[in-house]
């Protein structure tokens, strides 16, 4: 079975295009961590307990090794700390209990 001229014509026009929108994925690194515990600290809401204790926590994750996991509590506490003062900062009872009770870095 062949390709029409038409479809032929879109495939040639479409291909280019596919290889300009290629994306690049980055492994995580401690120092993306770093970064984000540095933009953290810059917030004026990052002294708050539950933000401070967040951060720490991914930290921590970050250092055991589990970069993801510590990056995601940081961004966590990174867009509670932008938010208007009117919204309420995460706490432990917004976390699976998994990771409350710290058992996610003995995985």
């Amino acid at each position: 079975m062949g390709l029409s001229s038409y479809s032929l014509l879109l495939l040639l026009l479409v291909a280019p295009m596919a290889e300009a929108a290629e994306l690049r994925v980055l492994s995580p690194t401690r120092a993306d961590c770093a970064d984000l515990a540095a933009r953290l600290a810059r917030e004026p809401r990052s002294r708050q307990d539950t933000l401070r204790d967040l951060a720490r926590e991914g930290e921590r994750l970050c250092q055991a090794g589990h970069v993801r996991a510590g990056l995601a509590r940081l961004r966590r506490a990174l867009r509670a700390a932008q938010q208007p003062s009117g919204n309420r900062a995460p706490s432990a009872a917004d976390l699976p209990p998994a990771l409350v009770d710290g058992t996610l870095a003995a995985r």
